[in-house]
């Protein structure tokens, strides 16, 4: 069985249809820090699809051998780790791997003689850079809804205080309004 420990880095972990491959996550600074926690890792398709993966803790490693339907066609995996305790997450990271085509000259190069490892290591690269330009796109855009947020609560503050202000006038002109028809009514004159 190949094993691959995954890192930030993209890494291409074999061809489509493989089988017995299982991919190791090391999990030591969760555990440190959540002691009592639990692990589990989900892999989610090329096609969107996502698959629970059965995980076993040996140590301070967390590995999951991947099923038919994490290896069955090429494209990027993405695999998410979590470390919850007391049933809310406590970590999680996402993790980044490439499945290699099967059929020659389509998709990723596949290891095979007369393809220089220099190629793929330029797809791995060209892959780590549209990972982190997603990634900047993606807190882009956290920011700006993060600004669209901060603007309409603050569009609610105010609106909530000339709600505050106009109650506070009709309170009072209740108030006086009440006080001086119940002392007319009274026969009461001041």
């Amino acid at each position: 069985m190949k094993t691959y420990v995954l890192t930030d880095e993209i890494q291409v972990i074999g061809s489509a249809g493989e089988t017995d491959i299982a991919l190791t996550v090391d999990v030591a600074d969760w555990q440190a820090l959540y002691v009592d926690g639990i692990g589990a890792m989900l892999c989610q398709r090329p096609d969107g699809n996502m698959v629970p993966l059965e995980v076993e803790i040996d140590g301070s490693t967390m590995t999951a051998v991947l099923p038919d339907e994490c290896l069955s066609r090429p494209g990027i995996y993405q695999y998410t780790a979590t470390w919850t305790r007391a049933g809310a997450l406590t970590k999680s990271h996402i993790y980044k791997v490439i499945l290699q085509t099967t059929e020659k000259g389509r998709g990723y190069p596949h290891e095979c003689p007369g393809t220089p490892a220099w190629a793929t290591q330029i797809l791995v690269k060209a892959e780590q850079i549209d990972a982190a330009l997603d990634a900047a796109m993606q807190t882009a855009q956290d920011a700006e809804d993060a600004r669209e947020a901060k603007g309409a609560a603050e569009d609610a503050q105010e609106a909530a205080e000339a709600a505050r202000d106009r109650a506070e006038t009709a309170a009072d002109t209740v108030t006086t309004s009440t006080v001086a028809e119940t002392m007319e009514y009274l026969g009461i004159t001041t």
